[in-house]
């Protein structure tokens, strides 16, 4: 079947951008092993949706931030879980949060779903 058409309307939903990053171990020039985040992919076009409720704890010295949010992006973009992806809605430079990819599901033919989590504090 041609999923052309599919994802081409799947694809017209997709107004943010993405930035993915990994974990990877790199060799300094003095042969010393390292980790950091390293950029894969910039500037992906992808769509942000709603995931389930923020829960947001109160104590006493700040308020923390628990949100999930599920990505819709390209199939041939590979996200791993631990990546930490940097959304800017609409592509705006001012309007950019960080989450970390949980478990993706296997990709569709037209696009592939991300369960992103945002732990932060306000």
């Amino acid at each position: 079947m041609d999923y052309t058409k599919h994802r081409e309307a799947i694809e017209r939903m997709y107004n943010d951008l993405a930035t993915i990053s990994r974990m990877v171990t790199t060799t300094k020039p003095n042969g010393a092993k390292q980790q950091g985040l390293v950029q894969i992919y910039a500037d992906q076009p992808c769509f942000l949706s709603a995931g389930a409720a923020a829960a947001n704890t109160q104590t006493d010295n700040q308020n923390d931030i628990r949100a999930s949010m599920k990505l819709f992006i390209a199939p041939e973009v590979e996200i791993r879980q631990g990546d930490e992806i940097v959304i800017s809605r609409f592509g705006a430079p001012h309007r950019i949060w960080r989450y970390n990819a949980g478990e993706p599901l296997p990709p569709y033919p037209t696009h592939q779903e991300v369960e992103l989590l945002r732990e932060d504090y306000a």
